[in-house]
């Protein structure tokens, strides 16, 4: 997570996830996960208390040498 000094910058909160061998589960599909993993669980709580105003959050998903970045803007 990274936490602005100012509230109105921007706030970011990361997911990684990683597909491997035995997960053969597509980038795609993974990173649409972390990125419902971070509103499930709730993870911009303290930017809201701290009163963000704008959050991105971002999955970043690997597999092997390849690498999957989702970026979403938080409702």
């Amino acid at each position: 997570m990274l936490i602005p000094k100012s509230q109105k910058d921007l706030g970011v909160i990361i997911e990684f996830k990683k597909v491997g061998l035995f997960n053969k589960m597509a980038l795609h599909a993974a990173a649409e996960i972390a990125l419902q993993q971070i509103e499930d669980k709730k993870y911009a709580q303290e930017l809201l208390d701290r009163e963000v105003e704008r959050i991105l959050y971002l999955a970043i998903v690997f597999e092997g040498k390849n690498v999957l970045l989702l970026p979403r803007f938080r409702d």
